[in-house]
């Protein structure tokens, strides 16, 4: 399903006081789960190794019902860090990361050098100004268990990277693989029905009760800002305020912005040029050298190597024309691709490939990704996005898409079948968007060059927030990676959520 969210992107285009947080702050003092049918925390030998300089850091999995009406269903965990301020500071609410985003996307809890990025980056925001912080991976993916990922897809895309395959017989190859992974999730008493953004708010419920803690402030990237505002609407009393970076926002369905979704990215593209201060002048013809490109790329692949740390010997691949737009289109993430495309363009057609293997690095990376819950991702989009879709309206919207590639492939996805129906999902949300206006402080941060989560669709909910602030960047996605100016004006909003909105301005 990595790869079908992949299309659906070429289509569609993570204290109160020092006495509440006393329970989490001592091991001793944990409500630790004592056997395999009990709520709480286990306190873990943490998978990383703790560098120098490092703050206090302690590690655990929480252990919750996989469904929480149903208490006697099985036990899933899910990894909590928990990064200690200075004793004599804490005193304030601690700061929540929900995640990732993808949904499935992992935090990379096991890698030392993501880790120590995790603190340094966020530390102004929390553990330097007397708030300790709390980063998890939601059920489902990273290091909960069990981990929904289909390893099936990614052994056999291992071997389909060296073939040349269309669109629709890549679909039709790994359909085959996620049937046996869905059939084996369920043979082995996985339910997949509980795998959404209501279970991740009673997951931190669970885990906020617990620990003995009165309030979070809750941070939440990409679709994990989904989760922060569906705690928001379920227990806006558990609160003290939210920064969402690169909201995913499930009240705007596709087909509500369907064109510009499809189009926008490469509309972007195609004028690079706007978003990079060193262009003088756009390359001629880009837009039907791009697509000329692939087309050639399908009719003949370009042999590339990439080197990776799950194959010690390095990956031959064939760079298609499918693989083309897959990894230019990783960098709409950022921003660099704007720099660096006129040179992808125009080695391609020369037949060299040095200014694309970047982002074809990152998508293979993406793809050979074993702890990105992809399963769960799709249980996720059963039970809270596609009930919430128009098909209808967007099967007449396919039409007035430009002819050609983005017209032919929407047909193809549109008649797609999904895995809902075997998956099990059959219940589904009954709203994606809270019942009434949400009080609760929030900040959003938000890039204006992004087209994966974008700009309009948070503009378009910021009457469902208020007491709201909205900061825009020239970025992409995920301004607080790239961002310290985003990351201070954070921390002063953390500190004072009543900040006049020209006091966050960069």
């Amino acid at each position: 399903m990595k790869y079908l969210f992949l299309g659906l992107f070429l289509l569609l285009g993570i204290l109160a006081c020092f006495q509440a947080w006393d329970g989490f702050q001592s091991r001793q003092s944990l409500p630790l789960a004592a056997s395999h049918n009990e709520t709480g925390f286990r306190a873990v030998d943490c998978w990383f190794e703790k560098g120098p300089g490092w703050p206090p850091v302690e590690c655990y999995y929480m252990q919750v019902p996989e469904r929480h009406a149903a208490p006697s269903s099985n036990y899933i965990r899910f990894p909590v860090v928990v990064f200690r301020a200075p004793p004599a500071t804490r005193t304030l609410a601690p700061v929540l990361h929900l995640g990732a985003g993808g949904p499935g996307a992992p935090m990379y809890l096991d890698n030392e050098v993501v880790v120590e990025d995790l603190w340094r980056s966020l530390g102004d925001m929390s553990i330097y100004r007397g708030r300790d912080l709390v980063v998890m991976d939601p059920r489902g993916t990273g290091l909960a268990r069990p981990l929904l990922t289909c390893q099936q897809f990614v052994d056999n895309e291992l071997l389909r990277f060296r073939e040349n395959l269309t669109l629709e017989q890549e679909m039709r190859a790994i359909d085959e693989d996620y049937h046996h992974c869905i059939d084996a999730f369920i043979a082995q008493g996985v339910d997949l029905a509980a795998y959404n953004s209501i279970a991740v708010a009673r997951d931190v419920e669970a885990m906020r009760r617990a620990a003995v803690i009165d309030q979070w402030v809750l941070l939440g990237v990409s679709y994990a800002a989904n989760y922060a505002i569906t705690i928001a609407s379920e227990y806006p009393e558990s609160i003290e305020s939210m920064v969402l970076d690169s909201t995913r926002v499930l009240r705007v369905g596709l087909h509500q912005n369907y064109i510009e979704t499809i189009t926008g990215p490469y509309r972007q593209l195609f004028r690079y040029c706007d978003y990079d201060q060193d262009c003088a002048q756009p390359i001629d013809d880009l837009e039907a050298r791009f697509w000329a490109l692939h087309q050639e790329l399908n009719a003949n692949p370009l042999p590339v190597r990439i080197s990776h740390p799950s194959q010690p010997g390095g990956i031959t691949l064939a760079l298609n024309g499918e693989r083309f737009l897959a990894a230019v289109l990783e960098g709409v993430y950022g921003v660099e691709i704007f720099r660096d495309l006129p040179d992808i363009v125009t080695e391609l057609e020369a037949g060299e490939y040095t200014s694309i293997r970047p982002y074809l690095w990152l998508h293979v990376d993406y793809m050979l990704d074993r702890s990105y819950g992809d399963v769960s991702a799709t249980a996720h989009y059963c039970y809270e996005e596609k009930p919430f879709i128009d098909f209808e309206r967007v099967k007449g919207l396919i039409e007035e898409l430009p002819p050609g590639y983005l017209q032919d492939s929407a047909r193809l996805m549109y008649d797609w079948p999904d895995y809902c129906e075997r998956m099990q999902v059959l219940e589904t949300a009954d709203r994606v968007i809270p019942s009434q206006p949400i009080a609760i402080p929030t900040l959003f941060l938000h890039g204006r060059l992004d087209t994966v989560t974008p700009l309009g669709d948070v503009t378009a909910i910021r009457s469902f927030f208020a007491n709201h602030q909205l900061l825009s960047f020239e970025l992409s996605h995920s301004i607080l990676s790239s961002s310290r100016c985003a990351r201070e004006r954070s921390a002063a909003f953390i500190e004072n959520p009543l900040s006049p909105e020209s006091r966050l301005r960069c």
